[in-house]
């Protein structure tokens, strides 16, 4: 039983041109396909490479710094225990507030205020 090329049917033939590209879309592939390897064999600029290091570093600074931050206190918790960093939180954000606010009086006002509220 072998097949000829006469016995080929039409659906056969149909199939496998619909399958081979046309000679215009083999000349597109092969140009959209040089410029990725080209780009594959040449080296990244040292300097390209350093600011998009920097880049990254910059976008994701906060969430970076929260992280360190994260860690630093469950390494102090487990070291110290929960209500010694707690206390140690609490100086640390107090000595912020004094030494960073500029207008304490309104700041002190405001949460006074706020925890109690006046009666009109």
């Amino acid at each position: 039983m072998e097949k000829r090329a006469a016995d080929v049917s039409v659906d056969e033939e149909e199939r496998l041109e619909a399958v081979s590209p046309d000679d215009e879309t083999d000349e597109e592939w092969d140009e959209e396909e040089e410029e990725p390897c080209r780009e594959l064999t040449t080296r990244p600029d040292p300097a390209e490479e350093k600011d998009t290091k920097q880049n990254l570093f910059l976008q994701y600074r906060k969430i970076l710094i929260g992280a360190a931050l994260g860690a630093i206190v469950a390494c102090l918790i487990m070291w110290l225990g929960f209500w010694r960093v707690f206390f140690v939180c609490m100086m640390a954000g107090f000595g912020a507030f004094l030494f960073g606010a500029e207008n304490k009086k309104d700041i002190i006002r405001r949460i006074v205020n706020r925890i109690f509220p006046s009666r009109k």
